[in-house]
């Protein structure tokens, strides 16, 4: 399906140590959005972005249904955007993907794309650190034309997990909810293996990878689907 690029309205306010907000128009069904970031007229690179975006947040209907910090991006941006083992990060972006261009049909990532029907309102926030020198933010949208319901859509959501011992340590707290879990990625300069139990069953164990220690759990099976139920995107610190 052919898609369409356009800008948002402008972020308001921008400032250091604000939180500027952007409010998305309604109609389009949009596939992701592109962060733009130049803090004193320049593109940032990889350490400004995680220095200066302390989170991002998409909320529908003042609901947040992502949440990230900028070093989460930068991370992902890395991991999944690149091609043939290359970085994906480009400097002054962020892109946040609405559907996933990784998924193995265009069934597949179409399917996940945020329809704008029948929402009230959709957000864009993004928290700046009080140290950003002269922030300049803006935010295109890929998108496309067609009218649609919300539908299936996978939320991010971040766990924290803290440990005073080595070795093993058990999460057995992950959030359930109403949807299915689709992938968790877990962020530590410590972890070095992970292991995935369902139901007292094994379901992966994977050593770390770089950049991102990250893990995909792949969905087993979904036994109920409601027009807005959830897929699920855990980032666990």
């Amino acid at each position: 399906m052919l898609h369409f690029q356009q800008k948002l309205p402008d972020f308001n306010p921008v400032v250091a140590g604000g939180r500027a907000s952007v409010r998305v128009p309604k109609g389009p069904t949009y596939r992701e959005f592109v962060l733009g970031y130049t803090p004193d007229g320049t593109k940032a690179n990889k350490a400004t972005m995680i220095a200066d975006i302390e989170e991002v947040v998409l909320k529908i209907n003042g609901i947040a249904k992502r949440t990230y910090s900028g070093e989460d991006l930068v991370m992902i941006n890395s991991f999944y955007m690149g091609k043939n083992g290359q970085d994906g990060f480009t400097d002054g972006e962020l892109v946040v993907p609405l559907s996933p261009p990784w998924a193995r049909t265009m069934e597949g990532e179409e399917n996940l794309c945020w329809g704008t029907r029948d929402i009230d309102n959709l957000f864009i926030d993004v928290k700046l650190a009080s140290g950003a020198t002269n922030p300049q933010l803006s935010c295109e949208a890929f998108f496309t034309p067609d009218s649609r319901d919300l539908g299936l859509i996978v939320e991010v959501h971040k766990v924290q997990v803290s440990s005073s011992v080595a070795g093993k340590i058990e999460i057995s707290d992950l959030a359930k909810e109403n949807g299915s879990l689709v992938a968790l990625h877990m962020k530590s300069a410590d972890i070095t293996a992970c292991e995935l139990w369902a139901v007292n069953h094994q379901v992966q164990q994977k050593p770390v990878q770089q950049p991102f220690k990250q893990m995909n759990v792949l969905q087993q099976q979904i036994t109920r689907m409601y027009a807005h139920s959830r897929l699920r995107d855990q980032i666990i610190n």
